[in-house]
């Protein structure tokens, strides 16, 4: 029989857990560290149950599609991420945490785009892209329980002050080509590439470092196309046609968010919108604010910011070739990148094999130069 004198209940969940412990061995609630963002009257209380065994712990952020919350999984003991469908405007909380639309129609077209974000991370096989847990139906609403990721956005490496170095902007930028690869490869585009949407330092992740997040704004495309899309963006990220109704859309709008972001990352200096550039505003080059930048990268983010969608690269593969002709002409910086996904060359080798190879065009010059004269 446990110890009154040893026993403590858990905020979170009310259930009685030794005081020795640090977590609640029901929820999984830290029972000594506060909650890392204040609550507010729209969360649902921590300790709610959704669906069977998914346990509300903290509110994580808000969205305009929703609250996502730091969950506990009573069956696998972990923690999750659960994103609420609670549209900004669209919605209201009633009795015991149910959801009431107060505009059904924008909360059924929200729904419907959730369940196609489910449906498509589902399909998505790269260990960097969110695995989603399960979709569950509760409270008027519904919730995607995917797994939580414990370490810190880019967005907030770059509020912390932190330049990303050429090596970590590489491993990142192969990282989101591979994704939007796969993702691409399905005729989908991400659409909200940005610092916000990358995550860092991943924590039990067996030594990986960067995922991309927030598939919300997924959207299927076209080549060649024009059609209508609702415009979904961040200013400073989005390229030119994200801002239009009836536009087309192509992997190169996802290369130039990507480059914006990598601008923002390696200088610590947020790119014009692409209003503001389509207005005079003069975007400066990435080098003269940071000289240090190795040539593959600049060439990168360089022409992934380029105003006309047809003059960035087009898909993965000519991104990396863009990226490997600024390297080649720079035997300095940047030491290793793939020539294809999940390939790598590291450039310490270039200079070595370029002279073997002289020597050994000098040898077959003086072998051919002998049988001339006879010798």
């Amino acid at each position: 029989m446990t110890d009154s004198r040893h026993t403590v209940t858990c905020p979170t969940c009310n259930a009685p857990t030794n005081s020795s412990n640090p977590h609640c061995r029901t929820c999984g609630a830290s029972l000594t560290a506060p909650p890392t963002v204040a609550p507010s009257s729209e969360d649902l209380a921590p300790g709610t149950l959704i669906g069977k065994h998914y346990r509300i712990l903290e509110r994580l952020g808000r969205g305009g599609f929703g609250i996502t919350y730091r969950g506990f999984d009573a069956i696998t003991k972990s923690y999750v991420a659960i994103k609420e469908l609670f549209p900004d405007g669209a919605a209201t909380r009633g009795q015991g945490g149910w959801v009431v639309p107060s505009d059904r129609n924008e909360f059924e077209r929200l729904l419907v785009r959730m369940q196609f974000e489910s449906k498509t991370l589902q399909l998505l096989r790269h260990k960097s892209a969110t695995r989603v847990i399960d979709l569950i139906d509760a409270n008027g609403t519904v919730y995607l329980v995917m797994e939580f990721l414990g370490g810190e956005t880019l967005e907030a490496r770059i509020a912390s002050g932190r330049k990303l170095l050429n090596i970590e902007a590489r491993e990142i930028l192969f990282v989101v080509l591979a994704v939007l690869e796969e993702l691409h490869g399905l005729a989908l585009l991400h659409r909200d590439i940005k610092p916000a949407n990358i995550m860092l330092n991943l924590e039990g992740q067996g030594g990986q470092r960067v995922e991309l997040i927030d598939f919300g704004s997924l959207v299927k495309f076209h080549a060649g196309q024009r059609a209508r899309f609702e415009r979904l963006l961040t200013p400073m990220y989005a390229p030119l046609e994200q801002y239009g109704e009836l536009v087309e859309l192509a992997p190169a709008t996802d290369f130039y968010a990507l480059g914006a972001t990598l601008y923002h990352a390696l200088t610590l200096h947020a790119p014009p919108s692409a209003l503001e550039r389509a207005k005079g505003t003069v975007l400066t080059p990435i080098r003269d604010l940071e000289p240090a930048i190795d040539a593959g990268l600049a060439r990168f983010v360089t022409m992934s910011l380029e105003m006309r969608l047809d003059d960035r690269p087009q898909n993965v593969s000519s991104a990396l070739q863009v990226l490997h002709a600024g390297a080649v002409s720079s035997f300095g910086v940047g030491a290793t990148g793939p020539t294809h996904l999940g390939t790598r060359i590291d450039l310490k080798w270039q200079i070595p094999l370029a002279i073997f190879g002289l020597l050994l065009i000098a040898a077959f010059a003086n072998y051919v130069y002998d049988l001339l004269i006879g010798r």
